[in-house]
């Protein structure tokens, strides 16, 4: 779902910052569409905010590990990528 891609991403944010030295205890997203125009946003924004979670930031790392570690070790194959149901269609995807 959309949505938990949102989560994956901002707990990517969070790791990031807590990387950068800052204490991280909740991660948020306000979501303004791209064609929003003033009379538009107060209703369209979208705001998401969630306890940080290093675990699952963690998680997302291991992946992007096993997929890049997969890539190097078949780089005649790449168009064999499957995309997760949970994984946004990436550039790669679109082409296809």
């Amino acid at each position: 779902s959309q949505l938990v891609k949102y989560y994956h991403q901002i707990q990517m944010y969070g790791k990031g910052a807590e990387n950068a030295g800052l204490a991280v205890e909740n991660v948020s997203l306000i979501i303004i569409p791209r064609d929003a125009t003033i009379e538009r946003i107060p209703q369209d924004v979208t705001e998401l905010c969630f306890p940080y979670n290093p675990h699952v930031a963690g998680e997302v790392l291991a992946r992007a590990g096993r997929i890049l570690a997969w890539a190097r070790e078949n780089p005649d194959s790449l168009d064999e990528i499957d995309s997760d149901p949970d994984c946004y269609v990436c550039s790669f995807q679109r082409l296809r």
